[in-house]
């Protein structure tokens, strides 16, 4: 269907959010303890070579079939 028989931005108005997904940021164990806030963690992380995980569209609150 090369064309849909209706503009979806002019016919449809959104009503209501569906879902949240919480996002965690998590560090691990060659973190300082007394890094505690996001902040603190910038400034600590500042110039490291860092391994992380990303999240993606798709990659969290995603029902399985």
């Amino acid at each position: 269907m090369r064309r849909a028989p209706f503009d979806p931005i002019r016919e449809f108005a959104p009503i209501g959010r569906l879902t949240t997904t919480p996002i965690v940021f998590m560090i691990g164990p060659s973190v300082p303890p007394e890094i505690a806030t996001m902040q603190a963690f910038r400034t600590w992380a500042q110039g490291r070579r860092l391994q992380f995980g990303l999240y993606a569209p798709g990659s969290t609150g995603t029902p399985s079939a």
